[in-house]
């Protein structure tokens, strides 16, 4: 039998405590009614004689209903009387009607579709995302777990997994096709043409804000021939790059789409260009610098991630209540989008009801079935006892009622 899931409560001494004051009331009334009767039997008279009867039949209430209360529980007495210890003896009897009426009266598709509506769950969830004191709370919580966690897990086990992962998945994949599209892509829009007008500009400016250096370290380094005709190469290139720029029909410029387009579509089809491409990729990511900076990139992460959460003016946590927010204000905004969300939720949830509903059942029942017997005997007692107590007073007093009503039709008709 498997520990019984009933952990004990704060308030369960209360309750017991209480259950005990009303046993022992309902008890000494019982107790009151039998020296009554003990009394009046020993009297004659009308006056005694309705007493007798009163206490007679508050006794017979009294024990009826003492017996049927105690026989829920355990048997009277420890007598084994037949139908008595109901609860331990029906226990899985119990669970499995319990699960049923559960899942026969509460896990109905139309009791939920209409809970659902009625909840109206995409206006509470905008409402309590665009509310930053809710949110505030749950993302210092998320945002506390994170750090936790970043501070439990094994540094050199995380960046193993990410460079042995990046390898192989890199290693796997096979980059020249992809890099020929991706080029084609460019090609294919205006974002090549400003990449090279971008190129072309920065290149003209470089040269041209340097000029005196580079023509300083041609002094140095270069002898006369060299140095003249390269100084002048270096004072001719920005004018000339400049020219091209505005060209949009240079013929540099349609060498250069040429040549570009030329290397996508070997990129795409050249089974020799995804050879020589392989090759390089396996040749840096053999490299020791790479692999070790592939490790790093786990390090740098992480202590980016906790700098930041122990700043008051986090800035994730800035953008995580940002988001938050602006996202629960344009579902507010947004109707179509609330009706989008219930309805889904009301799909979803209606669902699993349909198709596991049943399941709860079996849980219920399966759970009940490993509870142990006495320990939820005493927890049942405990939690309903008090009230059934009530139960054996209210027997004593309207069996006395009864008692006297009877004794008065028998004497005066």
């Amino acid at each position: 039998m498997e520990p019984t899931p009933f952990a004990p409560q704060p308030s369960d001494e209360e309750k017991r405590r209480q259950l005990i004051y009303m046993k022992r009331i309902a008890t000494g009334l019982l107790g009151v009614s039998a020296v009554v009767f003990l009394i009046a039997h020993q009297q004659s008279g009308f006056g005694w004689g309705l007493v007798r009867a009163i206490s007679e039949a508050s006794m017979v209430g009294g024990l009826a209903d003492w017996f049927a209360v105690t026989a829920l529980f355990r048997h009277p007495m420890g007598i084994p009387i037949p139908h008595t210890a109901i609860i331990s003896k029906n226990k899985d009897r119990i669970g499995a009607a319990l699960g049923n009426f559960v899942y026969k009266h509460f896990l109905t598709p139309e009791l939920i579709k209409t809970k659902l509506t009625n909840l109206n769950l995409g206006e509470r969830i905008g409402e309590w995302l665009a509310n930053p004191e809710k949110t505030r709370s749950v993302l210092e919580a998320l945002t506390t777990g994170v750090t936790n966690l970043l501070d439990r897990l094994n540094d050199d086990d995380i960046r193993a997994f990410i460079r042995q992962n990046i390898s192989d998945e890199l290693l796997k994949t096979d980059l020249a096709p992809r890099l020929g599209r991706m080029i084609d892509g460019l090609m294919d829009s205006d974002r090549f043409r400003d990449l090279l007008d971008f190129l072309l500009l920065n290149t003209a400016q470089g040269l041209d804000r340097n000029k005196e250096k580079i023509e300083q370290w041609m002094d140095d380094n270069l002898n006369w021939v060299q140095r003249t005709f390269l100084k002048q190469v270096v004072r001719r290139t920005p004018g000339e790059l400049l020219h091209i720029l505005d060209d949009q029909e240079h013929r540099f410029r349609k060498l250069v789409y040429a040549g570009v387009q030329d290397m996508a579509d070997n990129l795409q089809e050249n089974p020799e260009w995804h050879l020589k491409l392989t090759d390089i990729k396996q040749q840096i990511l053999q490299r020791e610098e790479v692999r070790a900076y592939l490790g790093d990139i786990w390090t740098t992460l992480k202590i980016r991630i906790q700098t930041d959460l122990k700043k008051d003016d986090s800035q994730i946590k800035f953008r995580l209540q940002q988001g938050a927010a602006s996202l629960g204000e344009a579902m507010l905004r947004d109707e179509a989008v609330r009706n989008a969300i219930n309805r889904n939720v009301e799909q979803i949830i209606t669902e699993i009801v349909t198709t596991r509903g049943s399941e709860v059942a079996i849980f219920i029942s399966d759970t009940v079935r490993k509870w142990d017997a006495q320990t939820m005997v005493d927890r049942v007692e405990i939690n309903i006892g008090r009230d059934l107590q009530f139960v054996r007073i209210n027997g004593t007093i309207v069996g006395g009622l009864v008692g006297a009503l009877l004794f008065l039709i028998t004497r005066l008709f």
